[in-house]
């Protein structure tokens, strides 16, 4: 049955497809006066449903549950199956950051970036923590006076399972439901995990009803080396991912899959496309540095960020947001300036400690 006739014969009413994805649509719906979030599955796989339902639940946890999360559940419209958030007028953040009539500031945008972020922080943080593993702007919505909320749980994964024995990881793995990621998004480690459980799939051998996998033992080794390195790091890469995306206004996403390092160097291409995208000078260098983050993890499953938390991106965020907001003369700007030019002029200078009395050091 045709998703949408099937809703309106159940009384409601879709006002807006929100997001889109290989696995997935979320739909923005009313029903009488009371405004919702749907996400119905391609596959209409009631497990897809029930998993997607779990992970909100195991992040809300005990108690009133989380304000930076929908509350969620499932539920049967006619055979089909969705998820049901509750929810008021809003957009998308991929709306809010590309809205042609509201042109939204470099400062704007990086504001919103910084939510999206302390979202994804409190996933790892949760007490029973989760990686997202699909972020991308269309994946997160915010109404009004609300945190800035994810609306696609599908591909989420708990962190605490990557502790598992090996056979019980194994079979996590090739059976759960998450992992499904946006490739334009994901870092090679994520992309190739995705490719290999595809193609093992495909070698599954139904057993005295138990699904054995006619792989050898290098296949799986290979897969569980993927599996247990999968975490918050390729989280904080598609988290840059998402800021190159705003920042470029949303057509140069490929490059980190089409980059030709032969022909150019990672800063030379991406000082090219930022300065097409009228990006202030003085943002430029600490931007290049941060987006140079994604070159090695695009191109080396064994390679990842630098960056060590969500919380220290959302540092880095901050700073660029005072430098832009200040026209590239805030004291941390500024700061940074002179500790650069006093490595490049000054390093094999020693300076006479008591030269410094009075003077106050940062930690």
């Amino acid at each position: 049955m045709d998703i949408y006739n099937c809703l309106s014969k159940n009384g409601y009413e879709v006002k807006e497809l929100l997001s889109s994805g290989s696995y997935g649509d979320c739909l923005f719906v009313r029903n009488g006066n009371i405004s919702r979030i749907l996400k119905v599955y391609k596959s209409n796989d009631a497990e897809e449903c029930r998993h997607e339902e779990r992970v909100y639940k195991d992040l809300h946890g005990d108690g009133l549950g989380k304000d930076w999360l929908f509350t969620a559940k499932s539920c049967e419209i006619d055979g089909i199956y969705a998820l049901e958030m509750a929810t008021y007028e809003g957009d998308t953040l991929e709306k809010l950051l590309f809205d042609p009539k509201k042109q939204t500031t470099i400062s704007e945008k990086l504001q919103l970036l910084i939510e999206a972020c302390k979202t994804i922080s409190y996933m790892h943080d949760a007490d029973k923590p989760y990686a997202h593993l699909d972020i991308k702007p269309s994946n997160f919505y915010v109404s009004t006076n609300s945190h800035l909320k994810p609306i696609d749980l599908g591909s989420a994964v708990s962190l605490e399972e990557m502790d598992e024995d090996e056979e019980t990881l194994f079979n996590m793995a090739m059976n759960a439901i998450g992992y499904m990621s946006t490739k334009e998004y994901a870092s090679k480690r994520v992309r190739m995990f995705n490719e290999l459980r595809e193609e093992y799939r495909t070698l599954a051998l139904e057993k005295n009803g138990h699904v054995e996998y006619l792989l050898s033992n290098e296949e799986k080794k290979e897969l569980l080396d993927l599996v247990r390195h999968i975490g918050v790091k390729d989280d904080i890469y598609s988290l840059i991912c998402c800021v190159f995306n705003a920042l470029t206004n949303g057509h140069a996403i490929e490059f980190w899959l089409d980059h030709d390092r032969e022909c150019q160097s990672t800063s030379e291409s991406l000082k090219g496309i930022l300065e097409e995208n009228n990006i202030p000078d003085y943002l430029i260098p600490d931007l290049i540095e941060l987006f140079s983050e994604l070159d090695g993890p695009n191109q080396d499953c064994n390679q990842e960020v630098n960056i060590g938390s969500v919380e220290e991106l959302i540092k880095i965020l901050l700073e660029l947001k005072a430098g832009e907001e200040a026209e590239g003369i805030s004291e941390i700007v500024l700061r940074r300036f002179v500790q650069k030019y006093d490595e490049e002029h000054f390093s094999n200078i020693e300076i006479d400690p008591n030269l410094l009395t009075g003077v106050v050091q940062e930690e």
